[in-house]
């Protein structure tokens, strides 16, 4: 979520659907906790297919706007979980403290590169055929390192 509203795109609401979200509450009332809102567990279990199918009613014309077909075609939701204010604000400090380890990681890592593969073309793919001698001879050396290696 950190990354849509720093993109200025706002989380309007949360919405679980499938396995876990319908066969686990712990998880879910969990999730709500961290992630401080609401969750809604949809109804259908066909959900990305309906979220298609409202998405071409609006692209056809048949709804002006997807909120018009979600209106229309939704089957609404099972159950809510309300994220506990306490164990939003006990995440909330683990949040905090979580990011600034993983800054620090970051901080102390250095670019890992290969020789044998940083010069390869950019696809790197087996199938393309090597360019040069040279490329040749990098890919062999890095089939023979894992065939040994294996």
């Amino acid at each position: 979520m950190d990354r849509f509203n720093e993109q200025g795109v706002p989380v309007k609401g949360l919405i679980g659907l499938g396995g876990v979200a319908k066969k686990s509450p712990f998880i879910m009332q969990m999730m709500a906790d961290v992630m401080n809102m609401p969750i809604r567990i949809h109804k259908s279990e066909q959900t990305c297919a309906i979220g298609a199918a409202m998405f071409a009613a609006t692209a056809a014309g048949i709804y002006t706007k997807v909120e018009e077909a979600m209106a229309a075609m939704g089957q609404g939701f099972d159950t809510e979980y309300f994220p506990d204010a306490e164990r939003a604000k006990i995440y909330a400090k683990r949040y905090v403290k979580y990011s600034a380890l993983g800054g620090f990681i970051e901080s102390q890592l250095e670019p890992v590169t290969s020789p044998l593969i940083s010069d390869l073309p950019e696809t790197g793919t087996k199938s393309q055929m090597p360019h040069t001698n040279e490329e040749k001879q990098k890919e062999d050396a890095l089939e023979t390192a894992t065939l040994f290696n294996s």
